[in-house]
């Protein structure tokens, strides 16, 4: 993570687990807005940064930082259990972790998702620590997601999608966590696993119609909390649980658009946020003027915590001046005055699928039995069949095109769980009786759908590729950037 030299300075003072780093913002007329900097120098510390708000715990939720998707129910449970979340690999105990669990007194670690996720191996190096362990899982994360919501005495839910609604299942984590509200996951086109808990429940949808569907919200009877993205999203969350006058404390997290990992950093924050009734603001590399305008409504904000460390310097420097009623004036253009299509951040809650969802290539359950995970796992991740057609990638800058044998609105370069695939959409042909090369490189291409116009190639890198398909005499090409 880059920092400025200050920043890391102060870090290296604060190097206890219990200190913060902190800058006051001197503002006329105001009280300063005192900002604070939770991180460490990987994901695992970060969490131990965050859980320094509690000097002992008895309990502790311990989760695979590369398990989103199971870690996505917890932070109710971990409000309830008034435990911190740390993380874990999955097939050993990380040492810092195990420090932190010896440090905070321990006496019960509550292990989220199956053996696959986190292994009996791991279990075994807690219970040498002398500490009673309880593992929660189901055979797969929508199950998961009720045998924690078991553990719960709630009468709200927050039902949402449970593979590509992760950023907007994150920004329900702190309220849900506050108003004991069980998160439940879903595909977003059917109740599955969950219908039993959600009767009689008041119910609030997360996300757009291309994450949970209308068909689904009205059975539910749902009130749905959506913007056009994951930012407005998140402010619709906010404006709906927070009061005015009420938000004293702001976290600031990264909100997954550029890289779905960044989100585990908001994961961990959960449990303290719903504790400290403060919500969680998701970001990227820039503030939506949605969420700006949250902020400008705020009235007592008084302290702002960065987390993990990575956030953009203007963001930071822009929520401050906000609050403070003095904004810089922009002269940036608008993100629609150019003749290149940008695509919103962070589309898993826009109320149609937006271009460029890389998320609409949906991973194979990993979180619970003997499924492996797929949230960051690094290996391959096959799409279920089908889905490839409900993809609206950004298009790529168009290349030579004697026939238009690719479809340009549907075809990107895709960061699908820490691995990059160039995904085209075939006019023409199909796999078969086509052949594609990355680069002037013939290239190994898999089917998405099973009449094989949609395909994939897996990429050692995300730099921008100029794909070229070839059918008999035919040839069209297009280069293909990443989705931003």
């Amino acid at each position: 993570m880059k920092r400025s030299s200050k920043i890391i300075s102060t870090l290296l003072v604060g190097a206890t687990l219990t200190t913060m780093s902190s800058k006051f913002f001197a503002v006329e007329n105001k009280e300063a807005i005192e900002k604070k900097i939770l991180s460490g120098k990987d994901r695992y510390e970060t969490a131990i940064k965050i859980s320094s708000k509690w000097d002992k715990a008895d309990n502790v939720i311990l989760i695979n930082s590369m398990a989103i998707a199971d870690g996505l129910s917890a932070a109710p449970f971990a409000k309830h259990k008034d435990a911190p979340i740390l993380l874990t690999e999955s097939d050993k105990l990380t040492e810092s972790t195990k420090k932190r669990i010896k440090g905070l007194g321990a006496k019960n670690i509550f292990v989220v998702g199956g053996e696959a996720v986190v292994s009996k191996e791991v279990v075994k190096e807690i219970e040498a620590l002398g500490t009673k362990v309880e593992r929660i899982s189901g055979k797969n994360r929508y199950e998961t997601s009720v045998k924690i919501a078991k553990q719960l005495n709630f009468e709200k839910v927050a039902v949402v999608n449970g593979v590509t609604g992760l950023a907007d299942a994150l920004s329900v984590a702190a309220p849900a966590a506050t108003n004991d509200m069980a998160v439940l996951l879903t595909d977003g086109k059917n109740l599955g696993e969950v219908e039993g808990m959600v009767k009689g429940k008041e119910t609030f949808a997360i996300g757009g119609e291309g994450v949970v569907s209308e068909a689904l919200v009205k059975d539910l009877k749902a009130e749905r909390l959506s913007g056009k993205n994951r930012s407005e999203t998140n402010v619709k969350i906010m404006e709906k649980f927070y009061g005015k006058e009420d938000v004293k404390a702001l976290y600031i997290a990264k909100d997954g658009s550029t890289k779905e990992n960044e989100l585990i950093d908001a994961l961990a924050l959960g449990s303290l946020a719903g504790k400290e009734g403060a919500p969680i603001i998701l970001t990227g590399n820039d503030l939506d003027d949605t969420q700006k305008n949250y902020l400008r409504a705020q009235r007592n904000i008084k302290t702002i915590y960065e987390i993990g460390g990575s956030l953009k310097e203007n963001v930071i420097r822009n929520i401050v001046n906000i609050l403070n009623g003095k904004e810089e004036t922009s002269t940036k253009p608008t993100e629609n005055n150019g003749s290149s299509i940008k695509p919103t951040k962070g589309n898993e809650s826009s109320t149609k699928p937006t271009k460029g969802n890389g998320d609409s290539i949906k991973p194979t359950e990993g979180n619970g039995g003997s499924a492996k995970p797929t949230e960051g796992n690094g290996g391959t991740t096959k799409p279920t069949e089908g889905n490839g057609d409900s993809a609206k990638p950004n298009p790529g800058t168009e290349g030579p095109n004697n026939k238009n044998l690719i479809d340009r609105n549907k075809s990107s370069i895709m960061e699908v769980h820490f691995v990059y695939y160039a995904v085209l959409s075939l006019n023409e042909g199909n796999i078969d009786n086509c052949k594609v090369y990355i680069d002037g490189n013939l290239a190994k291409s898999e089917k998405v759908n099973t009449s094989g116009t949609i395909l994939k190639i897996e990429l050692k890198d995300s730099n921008k590729k100029k794909i070229k398909v070839v059918k008999g005499d035919l040839e069209d090409s297009v280069t293909l950037e990443l989705k931003m």
